[in-house]
């Protein structure tokens, strides 16, 4: 993999940072060049250097199995991290992520006078417990068009963001708002896996104002499963400017929700979904949506998130199915729902409890066998005389 020199394109009051990205690897369907787009004010913010397109486009060059040039400078901190994260990746998903080497142009000790301190915002429950918790440290927040909703939907985003720029605007935060194609170019790498590093790489750009970056965390310590943004592998990213930490780890989601459930300003900005946006309103049927919607529910303030505005059902709640790493906060939903003597929801949860097991075993069980399959050595023989 060769990336070249970034590039600077300003046209109007727009700034589009990019490389060129070319593969070993011909007619990949993907995208020839990375981009991030942002405003102009924001150009100050810019480091300049290449360490925001290695990280990107490092679980790419992990999965193709090729080696990185890298043209401009990238930061040594981030260099002797990235060793050590490739080690973690590649041990945890060995069949799918290989180590790879790096030739960079030059590389530097960066050194500025950043003072600012950033999380990664986006209306969900990680997210907002993060800024919750930090919030007179708190100077921006980062929010970015192509990660959860779609670089296409302009509209969707406009709505969200104004309305996440008035919410700020209250605690004197700046948001910043970034759109990237970076989803895209790492299209043939599983999303899971890549998005720690899209999120970071994206926070590296502006280096010259984050000292400290916050990675809201996904799971809590007891269902913590190899994933995309870890706390093993997430401040393996940082620089000598910008250090990156994962936050919010010994609390689940239930937890993390039960601290900000009187957190007013928040009643009409909750998203949670990833499935079908409409602005701030989620869709109230997927998984996300409903796994929010009951523990709202058991929390008795469900009615005050006015952007859940369809009924939870028992159907739609014995019809969920709860993956590994969501058990833990749904046997603190089973628990509460029991203090509050709701017989009929913890029935609910219980049956999908129990269904979501059996379904996920059974999807072990298959990739089990589907590994072992491509393991045995009649299948590798076979593959090729097909």
């Amino acid at each position: 993999m060769k990336i070249y020199k970034p590039r600077l394109l300003i046209k109007k009051n727009q700034v589009r940072y990019y490389v060129k990205v070319k593969l070993q690897r011909a007619n990949l369907g993907i995208p020839n060049y990375l981009w991030f787009e942002f405003s102009k004010k924001y150009l100050p913010f810019v480091s300049g250097n290449s360490d925001v397109f290695l990280a990107c486009l490092l679980p790419l060059a992990m999965f193709y199995k090729e080696d990185i040039w890298v043209s401009g400078k990238v930061s040594k901190k981030l260099l002797e991290g990235i060793k050590k994260y490739q080690k973690i990746f590649s041990h945890w998903y060995p069949d799918i992520f290989y180590k790879v080497k790096i030739f960079p142009e030059q590389t530097i000790d960066i050194k500025n006078d950043a003072t600012g301190v950033a999380t990664a915002f986006s209306g969900g429950v990680d997210s907002s417990f993060t800024l919750f918790s930090h919030l007179s440290q708190i100077t921006h927040c980062l929010f970015v068009h192509g990660f959860d909703i779609p670089f296409s939907d302009n509209r969707g985003f406009g709505v969200a963001s104004r309305a996440y720029d008035r919410f700020l605007s209250k605690h004197k935060i700046k948001l910043i708002t970034v759109k990237t194609n970076i989803r895209e170019i790492t299209r043939p790498v599983n999303w899971n896996f890549s998005h720690g590093c899209a999120l970071i790489g994206t926070a590296l750009l502006f280096q010259k104002v984050f000292s400290l970056f916050y990675v809201p965390s996904s799971d809590t310590d007891g269902s913590l499963i190899p994933w995309g943004s870890h706390p093993k592998t997430d401040p393996l990213l940082s620089t000598e400017s910008t250090k990156i930490a994962h936050h919010g780890l010994g609390l689940t989601r239930f937890d993390k929700l039960e601290k900000i459930l009187d957190w007013a300003e928040l009643y009409p900005l909750l998203r949670v979904c990833w499935v079908k946006h409409s602005g701030l309103k989620n869709c109230c049927m997927c998984h996300r949506c409903i796994q929010t919607m009951v523990m709202l529910s058991v929390l008795g303030k469900l009615q005050n998130f006015t952007n859940f505005n369809r009924p939870l059902t028992r159907d739609a709640i014995r019809g969920c199915i709860y993956k590994r790493g969501c058990w833990v906060f749904l046997s603190q939903t089973i628990s509460k729902a029991k203090k509050n003597k709701n017989g009929a929801l913890v029935f609910d949860l219980r049956f999908a409890l129990f269904r979501s097991k059996i379904i996920v075993w059974y999807e072990d069980l298959v990739r089990g066998l589907r590994k072992f399959y491509h393991q045995t050595p009649l299948y590798r023989p076979a593959y090729r005389f097909k």
